[in-house]
């Protein structure tokens, strides 16, 4: 086992880790003006109702019918825009998951080479386990911002103005969760991960990491 195969996974950590944000959305408001282009659909996505039902159990306090009646004069324009946005969150669900699936990957294959020659990853290990853990939550949070974006284009917003009012605001608690778990797995590679593979190289170079068999597996 040569440092080789560290200086790779370095390298395709540094690579995720200069992955923009991705999942910063535009400031999803209600004042916000575009070209009113009007994007009412039939409802036809399976489970939209149950959806709908759900937001609404999430708001925090009841909307007002004169916030429904702005709501429905600007919604239209908001629609539009969160259509265009909705256009690119597969790509960018894709890019950023492929990244991650990458790293774990490799340090997965690096670990196993490691015990294969009896190297104690013990630590090492756990260090995997709790990325893999924030890559599962950023996955499942993801997923769920996928579909309330794509929501709130099929939700007819200028007769159910309380439905797609509520689906923003969910739509906007995601993405304050997406940061956050993106940037605990940055925190992930920068400060854990990439420390540990830098002192693992050292061992490996200063043969400081001692197998506790010698054979000719261990050798190559």
């Amino acid at each position: 086992m040569s440092d080789g195969g560290i200086n790779k996974v370095i390298k395709v950590i540094a690579v995720a880790i200069l992955l923009p944000l991705g999942v910063l959305i535009p400031a999803l408001s209600l004042e916000s003006y575009y070209a009113p282009q009007s994007l009412a659909h039939a409802e036809t996505t399976s489970g939209l109702a149950a959806r709908k039902r759900r937001y609404l159990k999430l708001l925090k306090e009841e909307i007002t019918t004169s916030q429904q009646d702005h709501i429905k004069l600007r919604c239209l324009a908001v629609q539009s825009n969160v259509k265009t946005y909705a256009l690119r969150i597969g790509t960018i669900k894709t890019d950023r998951e492929e990244a991650y699936d990458t790293i774990l990957a490799k340090l997965n294959k690096l670990n196993k080479g490691l015990k294969a020659q009896a190297y104690d990853t013990t630590e090492f290990e756990s260090d995997i386990a709790v990325l893999q853990g924030h890559v599962d939550e950023f996955k499942s949070a993801m997923k769920s911002y996928k579909q309330v974006v794509e929501d709130m284009t099929e939700i007819d917003c200028t007769k159910d103005p309380a439905a797609f009012k509520a689906a923003l605001e969910e739509a906007r608690r995601l993405h304050l969760e997406l940061i956050g778990t993106i940037q605990t797995i940055r925190a992930d590679l920068v400060n854990t991960i990439k420390t540990s593979l830098r002192q693992l190289r050292e061992d490996l170079a200063g043969s400081r990491i001692v197998p506790t068999t010698t054979n000719a597996k261990d050798k190559e």
